[in-house]
């Protein structure tokens, strides 16, 4: 099976993160802010990456996680926000993910999303492909038994 991820390789989330904070590529503390102050626009503004669009022939699966819950849970603590809104706020960012795959023709059923990105490789069957941009990703995708491609930013 070809997986393939989805910020970074097929959305440009780098792109949009910088037109919020610069630091928001580089830094946990910045994406989780940006994560919790505009859930409803990130992923969902992403402009495609329309070069690996190739990506998508044949058989695949978009492999994609949300923000690790522990992180996303402790920032919107810490920007004063109760547990019931921080929860809203992350179902909104799974359902931008999946609108986003939707409008640019990546049928639902392909689209497999996981609750923080350490669990792509519970995915991992050996032999199976997963491009990605994530080094640590790449890992332990390769430690599962996988072959996992390394994504370069396109910037």
């Amino acid at each position: 099976m070809k997986y393939i991820d989805l910020d970074g390789v097929l959305a440009d989330l780098d792109s949009w993160l910088r037109t919020i904070d610069i630091e928001g590529v580089e830094k946990e503390e910045a994406f989780n802010r940006i994560a919790i102050e505009h859930y409803d626009r990130i992923f969902a503004e992403s402009s495609p990456i329309i070069e690996n669009f190739r990506l998508l022939e044949g058989d695949y699966r978009i492999l994609t996680a949300l923000p690790h819950p522990q992180n996303y849970f402790r920032y919107g603590v810490k920007f004063g926000l109760k547990i019931d809104e921080i929860a809203k706020r992350r179902i909104q960012m799974y359902k931008n993910k999946l609108e986003w795959c939707v409008a640019h023709n990546i049928p639902r059923e392909n689209v497999i999303i996981v609750e923080a990105r350490k669990l792509k490789q519970c995915f991992c069957v050996p032999g199976d492909f997963l491009y990605d941009d994530s080094r640590q990703t790449i890992k332990e995708w390769d430690f599962a038994g996988g072959i996992g491609v390394l994504m370069e930013p396109s910037h």
